[in-house]
């Protein structure tokens, strides 16, 4: 997923959504944009969220590395 687009606020939030319903409901709050292939993964099970989630969660902590 390419987190260029998003803000750090973003970031961490989507690292705490404890599934992909939450996380879905998030991205459509904050009127995040997702390729097709972004959404499939983000809705194509738990395993898939679980890696997604943890992709977020390693980009939330570079970015608290870097400051």
């Amino acid at each position: 997923m390419n987190y260029d687009n998003m803000t750090t606020e973003q970031l961490k939030k989507l690292s705490e959504c404890q599934s992909a319903d939450e996380a879905m409901a998030y991205i459509r709050e904050e009127d995040i944009e997702l390729t097709d292939e972004q959404f499939e993964d983000i809705t194509g099970g738990s395993r898939i969220w679980d890696a997604i989630r943890k992709g977020f969660e390693n980009a939330w902590e570079l970015i608290n590395k870097r400051k």
